[in-house]
């Protein structure tokens, strides 16, 4: 009996043992994917730190992060440069670690514990290295996008537009970017609404009496404009009339049967000039899904507005 529950008493305490491995397992299995998701999240790393050198090391692993990240923007930086903005950026790089060691090595002297001066000056040495990355990879995109630097909320383009035409319902949202004008440059193009108050006489009664009631005419106003990186740009505006009821509203002339379009640049064929060249076509086409769509191109001296092989009218 006794070699009997030995034996048990033995296999439970394996059990348990077992049990305990697998449950700390587990939770050390848990714990490590909390703080990868909490990392991957934007978690602070710092924030489970219990002792003074646990926050060196993290601030310090934050730091080395944020030096290798900007380091690598700034490489690819320098190899869209040549020349004087080469030199140029690289001075600039150099001053700029000149100032966020002194600055951070002042910052460092604020937390007023000489133990915590060094995870001071770590965390101000990321926090300033995030921002130089940042302004670096602005740079880098503009740089790849080759489009002026905007100032202020709206692009210059759509200043001029509000601006000039006030009274156009203009679809900021709906923009589109191309070379319409094969010219090499990407122009502007959007799309707003024009109301036009009209008045229409009715009879009300037998006598002669008569009153007049405010109508709306609708049109869908087309915008193409540059976007040069100084002065102001200069739009092409176009006003196309909107009828539900599907008749022109004037013989030949560009019409659509509702605002509600879509639009979309798409190249023509190519036509060969007298020298044997080509030359670059490229349409905008203005769709309502019900009419004929509505196309404007480029004509070699402006943009012209076509339906059914017709002009559109200008603004």
């Amino acid at each position: 009996m006794f070699l009997t529950s030995g034996k048990i008493m033995r296999h439970n305490y394996i059990l348990v043992c077992f049990s305990l491995f697998i449950t700390v397992l587990l939770a050390s299995m848990m714990m490590f994917h909390g703080e990868a998701l909490s990392q991957k999240n934007g978690v602070n790393p710092c924030d489970k730190a219990t002792s003074t050198s646990a926050v060196h090391d993290c601030v310090n692993k934050k730091k080395q992060a944020s030096q290798d990240h900007m380091g690598e923007t700034y490489r690819a930086l320098m190899e869209t440069q040549d020349g004087d903005s080469r030199q140029a950026l690289a001075e600039s790089q150099k001053n700029w670690i000149m100032y966020r060691d002194a600055h951070c090595k002042w910052e460092a002297g604020l937390s007023g514990t000489a133990a915590l001066d060094r995870a001071y000056e770590l965390s101000c040495v990321t926090q300033l290295t995030d921002m130089r990355d940042s302004v670096l990879r602005a740079a880098l995109d503009e740089e790849a996008a080759a489009d002026p630097r905007e100032f202020g909320n709206q692009p210059r383009w759509m200043n001029v537009l509000t601006q000039s035409y006030p009274d156009i319902f203009w679809r900021f949202g709906e923009w589109v970017s191309a070379d319409l004008n094969c010219d090499g440059r990407d122009e502007q193009i959007m799309t707003g609404l024009s109301v036009a108050h009209i008045q229409e006489a009715l009879i009300v009664d037998r006598s002669t009496v008569s009153k007049r009631e405010q109508a709306n005419e609708v049109s869908l106003v087309v915008a193409i404009s540059d976007n040069p990186s100084a002065g102001i740009p200069t739009p092409s505006v176009h006003k196309i009339a909107v009828d539900e009821l599907n008749e022109a509203p004037a013989e030949g002339m560009a019409h659509l049967c509702r605002p509600s379009v879509s639009i979309a640049v798409k190249d023509a064929a190519a036509k060969t000039t007298e020298e044997g060249g080509e030359v670059c076509q490229k349409t905008l086409v203005i769709d309502d899904k019900i009419c004929t769509p509505v196309a404007i191109h480029w004509d070699g001296l402006s943009y012209t507005v076509v339906n059914k092989d017709t002009d559109g009218e200008a603004l």
